[in-house]
């Protein structure tokens, strides 16, 4: 195995030694150390790259191997199955009398119908005559009449 310092040195260029390097080459924690050593004197010089690629493919891999196995026929005492904890599609409707259907829907309809004529109500009132309170007819207060019949 590869001592950290010499890897460092030679990083750095003060060790120039075949058999450390033939070392990193065979050895995988070595190549590790060899590259985060690498990431932290370019994040020392100001030379870091825009974004680091991290790989942690293998160490997702290694949790899911080491996590237990799902088993169909393997059912925890805590849990309840779905298909159990479910009620049938006739007991979870409630039944209303027909009459007391109707009504609901008669009474969302007027409710409906109220809130249109409401609406309607509001927006024809909320338009101005004419800006400024004046007449938009330019004939009215000619003759008899001083004021406007239009508006």
């Amino acid at each position: 195995m590869t001592d950290k310092e010499k890897i460092s040195a030679l990083l750095d260029g003060e060790l120039v030694d075949t058999a450390v390097i033939h070392d990193i080459e065979r050895d995988n924690s070595a190549q590790q150390t060899w590259s985060d050593f690498g990431t932290i004197r370019d994040v020392m010089r100001g030379d870091a790259p825009g974004s680091l690629q991290w790989n942690i493919a293998d160490t997702v891999a290694s949790a899911l191997e080491a996590e237990p196995a799902y088993q169909s026929g393997h059912v925890d005492s805590n849990v309840l199955s779905m298909h159990e904890a479910q009620p049938r599609p006739d007991k979870a409707r409630r039944h209303l009398p027909g009459w007391l259907q109707q009504l609901t829907q008669v009474s969302v309809a007027a409710c409906v119908s109220l809130a249109v004529i409401v609406g309607v109500q509001h927006y024809n009132q909320s338009e101005p005559t004419s800006p400024g309170g004046q007449c938009p007819n330019p004939t009215a207060g000619i003759g008899n009449d001083s004021f406007c019949r239009c508006c």
